[in-house]
């Protein structure tokens, strides 16, 4: 299993994670991750039991996608046998963006367009996190 890259959406659609990471693929992620989410939710069967956007493949990688209640989405691209996902990005988003972005007094919570996460602690964390699985 290959990780290619992580994101970080907030509401003003910054991939706010790697510096490295282009910001015109952010936009197109974000775009085709919003796009696809609608779509889902609209063929759902019925009202009561939505139906959400968790992956989706093409014929070079997978996305694996994870929205928290405040909004913030996570996107992983992985290769194309690399099964679900949304354990690790429920675990990346509770157990380490809330415990050192949230609940850190001198992190921003709301980034500024084109901003990165500049938390070397949590840049760690996460990277030794996905070097694992």
């Amino acid at each position: 299993m290959a990780i290619y890259s992580f994101w970080i959406f907030d509401r003003h659609c910054s991939g706010s994670v790697n510096s490295k990471n282009n910001e015109d693929n952010a936009k197109l992620l974000f775009g085709a991750l919003f796009s696809l989410r609608s779509i889902a939710e609209k063929l759902g069967d019925t009202p009561e039991a939505k139906n959400t956007l968790t992956s989706f493949s093409t014929a070079k990688y997978r996305a694996h996608f994870y929205e928290s209640a405040s909004g913030l989405r996570f996107c992983i691209l992985s290769d194309t046998k690399t099964m679900n996902l949304q354990d690790v990005l429920k675990y990346i988003y509770a157990n380490i963006y809330v415990e050192h972005i949230v609940k850190n007094p001198l992190s921003p919570v709301d980034f500024k367009p084109g901003s990165k996460i500049t938390n070397q602690r949590f840049i760690r964390l996460i990277d030794n996190y996905l070097s694992q699985i």
